[in-house]
């Protein structure tokens, strides 16, 4: 061994470095290298080497990357800053040639590190270190601990093949760097390098094409910064910062263009702002989905746009909310959960992983923020948490998030604030997870009653959160925010109580199969709350849905504070209000306190209307909502009532109005109605009629309204949507209170059950009705004979022809002796023309028309008259949808649009109040023949 190299292995060997165990003679039979047993541990020879007389020379370590030592780097930088002067001959050098072209192309570290960067016949004792470190390439690219799953494992490879490519380019330059540096020296006017067009904030896509400029973006992020970055404090706060601008659009592409897409979503004044940031937000997203490189800002980005879901990300906006924002909400969360766990973010919810403090407090202040999303959109929605990894549950405190902590003395202390919103996420989840946990185990849960002692302790849990974070020190918004969070999850809680109380009381009713009573045996079940034994839950329920809405109108500026919250303290309110709305329902909001919710939620609508920037905003839309939820048809309504005549010598009691509605689907946890106040699109279904064939929109309801508006009492018949017929009945009452309605479920294809019908309204009422508007219906489209079976043909002409004949019968004895009767008949354009939909309907609506004209003769001498209506593409029936689903349909009639039902009942009305018209059709088809 040479003086030289053994001096430089002993110097390995000096204490405090590492060194290797194990000799290369060793190392190459695999055995076991003793090197402790000599009188100078650690140091060679071996024992083996020793007995067999070999040379002991320790083999380099194969762990790591090769590490390039500082003082170099200095002394390379300062002869890089010293260029040789052109006319110099070149030294023959590696290092002189290479440092000779302009630093901007090849940078000094990749030119020293290249293992051919050394000319031949110059090798020294290091270029064994430098072939450890090459081979060692692979263990280089595993990160610190072992693959746990084959993910971990492909990352790995990954992680092997880029740093391969890497050492094999750097490779090749340093192998054509010669011949460049001759090339260079040998032509003194070279031209440099060309650089990149752009980078930096220059090279942002959104500047590349012209949509946005440099000034432009910086006062965005501001704006993101002061109005929106206070709620969700992700963005890393360098990049508030001008000078940061460039790195922030280089390296965190998908952050910035998220927050410049949150901070144009209110800009009306210059939509196109947020139209180019939501285009390339689209982009980014799909790329992320499609498996696009991506690191921790992708992630915060989605983040940030599940809190906010500008309407820009949307393809398109209904005018009344129906929770569409929660289903977006949901799938950016599902993506930036999945890109967490692949960027191994979850790793990060426990300490003591060995990577770099920054970065790893980034990483885990993003999972905990993907911990919180998750578990709030799931309550919101009702579903299953995305994430059932680990969570960020080692007791992390404000300390475990070093970027939130003030750095000057007034600075918000995120740190506390997220420190609080974890343990109040904690808290809904516990109780999403045990009480809301699905429907087979959360209804047995109600009906044996286990859910009390739950739902005491949770209360205890939550009241003691309160005494902990309710004093804790910070801005007036955020301070409300954490307010408003508590409240929700009061009511979240203890409304599982009330829903309870609900089922218990509907298995406690008598069996008597007279469904119509349901709803009023729940208002005599909760008519008196305090005897309950539930009362506490329902009480504080109640208590706080208003106390949430009382918050929002009375400590949130709505332009200043809520137009910028999340979205999530929209739709508590919306919660809020529609669950006050069902225990209005119920019966359990005595008549003052009815007056102070209306009153409040009035209020609401108006602070929603005044958050927001435009028509299609948020707060706009669910403050239609809640309008058509609690006042429907209210302006309406009042003009009615006030151009009601008094009744004359026509004065009539009772009108039957038989209506065909299919049952809707159950929702989540509805005994007793056909929607949840958590379930926002069902909200907006029952609030718009949607999903019910001649239901609050359809031909019966409108006779019913129009009737009502003149005192007719009424005999409202329905088929199983219990729903549709109370709501109406609550309108009609709401507009005057002492009419008299019943209500009936008829399957009108059944005689058996219309003679029921009767027996009930001369129980409820005391005399058959004068007026009988027969509006039941069904219309199967089967256009060929060959294909209608005998049994579609029996049932049609059974539920349109039979059931009218024996409607007829039983009402026109009382019509005779009183020698007063109004029959209305709705048959169809089909008894006409024959339809489209098939012979068996053309025939039973054809038949209707015949009967009409029959007992018209026969009856006119009682002074009964009978009519029948014959429409014909009348929109928002159930049969025929609205003109906007079906255009091409509505630009084939004459008129050039659908008829609404309205009009069909200002036809009835015409036919009820004028005696002297009899035995007509009146075909009201848009000039359709």
């Amino acid at each position: 061994m040479s003086p030289e190299k053994q001096s430089k292995q002993f110097r390995k060997l000096a204490p405090g470095q590492r060194v290797s165990r194990a000799c290369l003679y060793c190392r190459q039979r695999k055995s076991r290298c003793d090197l402790d047993s000599g009188g100078n541990p650690g140091t060679p020879p071996c024992q083996r080497c020793l007995r067999e007389g070999r040379e002991c020379v320790l083999g380099s370590s194969n762990r790591g990357g090769r590490r390039i030592r500082k003082s170099k780097i200095d002394r390379l930088n300062e002869s890089a800053q010293k260029p040789k002067p052109a006319q110099d001959p070149p030294s023959g050098s590696a290092y002189s040639d290479s440092h000779s072209l302009p630093a901007s192309r090849y940078s000094v570290t990749d030119i020293y590190a290249s293992p051919t960067a050394n000319p031949p016949g110059s090798a020294t004792a290091d270029d064994d270190d430098n072939n450890d470190d090459a081979a060692s390439t692979s263990d280089s690219a595993i990160d610190s601990g072992v693959p746990r799953n084959p993910s971990d494992a492909w990352q790995c490879l990954t992680g092997i093949a880029k740093r391969g490519s890497e050492a094999g380019h750097a490779a090749h330059s340093s192998q054509t760097l010669p011949h460049v540096a001759e090339d260079v020296y040998a032509d003194t006017t070279f031209q440099a390098p060309r650089r990149p067009s752009s980078s930096g904030i220059r090279g942002y896509q959104l500047v590349q094409n012209g949509s946005l400029d440099p000034e432009l973006i910086f006062q965005l992020i501001k704006r993101y910064e002061e109005n929106f970055h206070p709620y969700q404090p992700l963005v890393p706060r360098k990049y508030f910062d001008r000078a940061a601008l460039d790195a922030f659009a280089a390296t965190e592409k998908h952050l910035l263009t998220a927050v410049l897409t949150i901070a144009s979503k209110d800009l009306v004044d210059t939509p196109y702002i947020h139209e180019y940031c939501s285009k390339y937000m689209h982009q980014l997203i799909s790329g992320i989905a499609a498996g696009a490189d991506c690191e921790v800002e992708a992630v915060e980005a989605l983040i940030l746009l599940a809190e906010w879901e500008p309407q820009g990300l949307r393809p398109n906006i209904e005018r009344v909310g129906r929770g569409e924002e929660d289903r977006a909400a949901w799938m950016h969360v599902g993506l930036a959960l999945r890109s967490g766990y692949f960027l191994g973010l979850d790793r990060t919810s426990f300490r003591g992983d060995p990577s770099s403090e920054d970065c790893d407090a980034r990483k885990r202040l993003a999972w905990t923020s993907c911990y919180i999303s998750d578990r709030l959109i799931s309550v919101r929605i009702g579903r299953a948490f995305w994430s059932r990894g680990p969570g960020p549950m080692t007791g992390f405190v404000s300390q475990d998030f070093p970027s939130l902590q003030p750095v000057n003395e007034g600075d918000e202390d995120y740190a506390r604030i997220i420190q609080a919103t974890l343990d109040l996420t904690q808290l809904y989840g516990n109780v999403h997870e045990i009480l809301y946990s699905g429907m087979r185990s959360s209804n047995q849960m109600m009906l044996m009653g286990d859910y009390i002692k739950y739902a005491d302790d949770f209360r205890t849990a939550i009241s003691r959160w309160n005494r902990t974070w309710g004093s804790l020190d910070c801005s007036p918004r955020i301070k409300t925010t954490l307010q408003m969070s508590y409240e929700y999850l009061r009511l979240y809680t203890n409304a599982f109580a009330f829903q309870a109380a609900i089922s218990q009381a509907m298995v406690r009713k008598p069996n008597t199969g007279d469904q119509h009573s349901q709803r009023e045996h729940l208002r005599a079940t909760f008519g008196n709350v305090a005897s309950m034994s539930d009362a506490r839950f329902i009480y504080e329920s109640l208590d706080a849905a208003k106390s949430y809405l009382d918050i929002l109108v009375s400590a949130v500026n709505p332009e200043q504070h809520l137009r910028f919250m999340p979205l999530r303290f929209y739709l508590y309110s919306i919660y809020a209000a529609v669950f006050l709305y069902k225990a209005r329902s119920f019966g359990v909001l005595s008549p003052a306190e009815e007056i102070s919710v209306r009153e409040l939620v009035s209020r609401t609508t108006e602070q929603l209307q005044r958050a927001s920037a435009g028509p299609d905003d948020m707060g706009s839309r669910y403050a239609r909502l809640l309008e058509l939820l609690w006042n429907p048809h209210h302006s309406k309504a009042a003009v009615s009532l006030k151009a009601r005549p008094s009744n004359d010598n026509n004065e009539i009691s009772m009108a039957s109005l038989p209506s065909s509605v299919p049952e809707q689907p159950s929702m989540y946890f509805s005994p007793a109605n056909d929607f949840s106040w958590l379930d926002l699109g069902a909200v907006g279904d029952y609030v718009s009629g949607d999903q019910m064939t001649a239901g609050l929109l359809g031909i019966g309801a409108s006779c019913a309204r129009q009737l009502a508006q003149r005192g007719v009492h009424l005999a409202l018949t329905y088929s199983s949507n219990l729903t549709a017929i109370t709501t109406l009945v609550d309108e009609l009452k709401g507009v005057d209170g002492t009419l008299r309605i019943s209500i009936h479920q008829v399957d009108v294809g059944e005689a058996d059950q219309i003679e029921r019908m009767f027996s009930e309204i001369d129980k409820e009422h005391g005399e058959r009705p004068d007026i009988l508007v027969s509006n039941a219906g069904y219309g199967k489209r089967v256009p060929q004979v060959w294909d209608i079976t005998l049994e579609e043909f029996d049932y049609t002409i059974q539920v349109n022809l039979r059931a009218s004949f024996i409607l007829v019968k039983g009402v026109v004895e009382r019509m005779k002796s009183q020698k007063w009767g109004r029959i209305v008949f709705m048959s169809s354009i089909a008894g006409y023309g024959g339809g489209i939909n098939g012979c068996h309907y053309a025939a039973s609506k054809a038949g209707m028309t015949g009967m009409m004209r029959n007992l018209s003769t026969r009856l006119a001498e009682f002074n009964i008259s009978v009519n029948d209506v014959s429409p014909a593409m009348i929109g928002d029936t159930g049969m025929i949808p609205s003109a906007a689903a079906i255009p091409e349909v509505a630009a084939g009639i004459p008129l050039g649009r659908l008829g609404v039902p309205e009009e069909v009942a200002n036809v009835v009305t015409m036919l009820v109040t004028t005696g002297y018209m009899t035995g007509q059709s009146l075909l009201l088809a848009g000039g359709l023949k």
